[in-house]
């Protein structure tokens, strides 16, 4: 077998090669893919398989090999899908807490909850980032860009990426107007969802969209993970800093997390870095990770990150620490820098 290891480590240990130049089309250039193989994927399934085993309060997902398969309901807005699952069990007094998951450019919603180790981004870990939040007690509501935009979001296309007023008028903002009513009406299944208890996490054109949320829908979300990407307008290394427009959003921005691969040949890493900068400018709440030598794509430690994230900032923290705190046997990393400790380290290995 050969084994190849990335390193993961915080953004001070990152040097940035150079600062990204006005806008750019991030949809023209070839996508790499970044799978893993060998002896590494197989130790690597082999202790998904094992922690998904564990888990205390069952689960909505199972592992197969090279492949994980949630169950999902499916309803349409504005003939747009939405993908949904609530966890397994009774949901809270006040509904569960929801996380919204939003996808990447020529995706949809349903690769949050269906995928293997061989689709490309990564996708792989974007499903195991489904399980980890269902089976903590998380609701997970995916929806679903327009086809008429290549499903892309339009939240960094003009005039949206302009003009923040003008969202309000877009397709996207239409559909989230239906989606968050039948939420908050329990439109999608039992107990959902807390909107009091709302988080956003998105990857790529939906990382970009994740963004949008703190500045289009302020107050409505508690914390928010954009994987390989940065401000609701940028594109690609096209990064521009943010107007007086944007300062509202920047004062009541959520707790956001930022992770990213450090060869991205789409989205630089210097533009979520950028991001964080801008960020604690404001003394908002940040932390970014990125994943040596990785492209475009969920890193491998964005199912524990995210899920570490949330449940941080989320009301119902008491659901996770239950969660976390039943018995687990010790589980294989292919990670040298990561220790498995069920008492003291927070991030659980899926």
């Amino acid at each position: 077998f050969f084994f190849f290891f990335f390193f993961f480590q915080a953004e001070d240990g990152i040097r940035d090669a150079q600062e990204s130049r006005g806008l750019g089309d991030v949809y023209k250039r070839q996508v790499v893919s970044t799978q893993s193989t060998g002896g590494r994927e197989l130790m690597r399934l082999l202790a998904l398989m094992l922690a998904a085993a564990t888990v205390a309060h069952g689960s909505r997902c199972s592992i197969g090999w090279g492949s994980v398969t949630c169950k999902y309901d499916k309803a349409v807005f504005k003939n747009r899908a939405v993908y949904f699952q609530t966890p397994v069990g009774e949901a809270p007094g006040d509904g569960w807490p929801v996380v919204l998951n939003f996808h990447g450019w020529y995706l949809d919603g349903i690769s949050a909850f269906v995928s293997s180790s061989s689709d490309e981004y990564g996708l792989f870990n974007k499903a195991l980032a489904t399980m980890a939040l269902l089976d903590a007690g998380y609701a997970v509501v995916a929806p679903s860009a327009s086809q008429k935009n290549m499903d892309a979001w339009e939240t960094n296309a003009p005039p949206y990426s302009t003009d923040l007023s003008a969202w309000s008028k877009s397709q996207d903002a239409a559909y989230l107007e239906k989606l968050f009513t039948a939420m908050a009406d329990g439109g999608l299944g039992d107990g959902c969802c807390n909107m009091k208890d709302m988080h956003a996490i998105g990857f790529s054109s939906g990382g970009y969209m994740t963004s949008r949320m703190a500045f289009s829908y302020q107050g409505k979300f508690r914390s928010l993970a954009i994987e390989s990407a940065s401000l609701y307008y940028c594109a690609g290394s096209g990064c521009p800093d943010p107007t007086a427009q944007d300062v509202p959003g920047l004062q009541e921005h959520p707790p956001t997390l930022l992770l990213h691969g450090t060869d991205d040949p789409i989205v630089p890493a210097s533009t979520s870095a950028k991001y964080r900068q801008i960020l604690e400018q404001y003394n908002i709440e940040v932390a970014r990770y990125t994943m040596a030598g990785a492209g475009h794509q969920w890193i491998e430690k964005a199912p524990e990150l995210i899920l570490d994230w949330v449940s941080k900032h989320s009301l119902q923290q008491s659901l996770f620490s239950e969660w976390r705190a039943a018995p687990r046997p010790p589980v294989l990393s292919t990670d040298p820098t990561f220790r498995y400790n069920n008492n003291e380290n927070a991030h659980l290995l899926y």
